[in-house]
């Protein structure tokens, strides 16, 4: 094991790849984590977009992170458009399960993680499948890890939510 640590801190690229793979397993490992969610109580139309845009309370040392954006399927369909709002971590990838996306973002390269107070972390665009109201229980995010740039896992991270945009 201690080999292999070695060899990932002298190949930051093939670290970053290993941490987002990481990432994504330990996120089927742990099960029923609470949603964090926000009220919300929004009437939208068939067809009328939104941006969901995940923040961050507080990030320290954030080489790269993962998380689950649960929707209502019926009431709303994934449009894609992911992107991090992080600069410094530009591989961002999702991957769509039943009642969510698994995103995952990371860091290539050696790089200090990120540190900062209400960080935007990446935003997506959503649209609606008929009329209706978004509420608390139409989106949430649940499941969220990090990883430092020292490759330390924590997959208990709190103070993350969200904030939808509606589209005119």
């Amino acid at each position: 094991m201690k080999n292999i640590f070695a060899i990932l801190k002298s190949h930051k690229a093939i670290a970053a790849i290993v941490a987002a793979v990481l990432l994504l397993s330990a996120a089927s490992l742990y099960f029923l984590y609470p949603k964090n969610t926000k009220q919300i109580n929004t009437q939208i139309n068939a067809n009328q977009n939104i941006v969901l845009t995940v923040t961050a309370k507080s990030v320290d040392d954030m080489y790269g992170y993962q998380l689950r954006v649960n929707y209502d399927e019926k009431k709303f369909e994934y449009k894609g458009e992911l992107k991090s709002e992080v600069n410094a971590i530009s591989t961002i990838f999702t991957k769509q399960f039943n009642g969510y996306q698994q995103i995952g973002a990371t860091m290539t390269g050696h790089h200090p993680g990120v540190s900062e107070k209400n960080a935007a972390i990446c935003k997506m665009k959503f649209a609606a499948r008929k009329d209706c109201k978004i509420t608390d229980s139409t989106f949430g995010i649940s499941k969220i890890g990090m990883v430092s740039s020292t490759l330390k896992y924590d997959e208990n991270v709190s103070g993350w939510n969200y904030k939808i945009e509606v589209l005119k």
